[in-house]
């Protein structure tokens, strides 16, 4: 079986919001489980997803990228988002690759794209948090050369988060 081949791009805008809102949903209805497991808020995906949908222009440049990722049928099948949170500095998130594409590197090559991004936007620091208990992103970071670190600068999470949240750092 040929290996699927993917194509990242980096947008200026979505240009599918209902395949766009259809992966947030997907993102978000593996990480309200994981946060509900650790003891907290038990959010409704459909009102993230229309805070997601609603904040986007924030992650568009000049301060943010949104990269998307599209199978060889033109099937939205990853995405991940940047933007600055602070002199020098983008915040990573919501990296997201559907199942039956993880393990292919896809999710690597969306942070690395990011990560390219931002060092050619003079950026000096990469950030990220996810939840305690998201083990294998905790690893990813890790393989990426993310350290631990505290919340930091310009973090965006609901304040109700703070308990249930880990930080990395990596330099750029």
């Amino acid at each position: 079986m040929t290996p699927m081949t993917y194509a990242i791009t980096l947008v200026d805008e979505i240009p599918d919001r209902d395949a766009m809102a259809d992966i947030t949903r997907q993102y978000y209805s593996v990480m309200v489980p994981k946060l509900v497991a650790l003891g907290g808020p038990n959010f409704s995906p459909d009102d993230l997803v229309a805070d997601t949908m609603r904040d986007i222009p924030g992650f568009f440049p000049p301060s943010g990228r949104v990269a998307l990722a599209h199978d060889e049928g033109g099937r939205l099948v990853g995405c991940g988002m940047m933007r600055t949170c602070a002199p020098g500095a983008v915040e990573l998130k919501r990296l997201f690759v559907l199942p039956e594409c993880q393990g292919s590197g896809l999710g690597r090559r969306l942070v690395e794209a990011r990560l390219e991004e931002a060092r050619g936007m003079g950026m000096r620091y990469a950030y990220a948090d996810t939840l305690k208990n998201n083990t294998p992103m905790l690893r990813f970071y890790e393989r990426l050369g993310f350290e631990s670190c505290e919340k930091y600068p310009g973090n965006d999470e609901y304040d109700e988060l703070a308990d249930f949240v880990l930080y990395r750092r990596r330099a750029l």
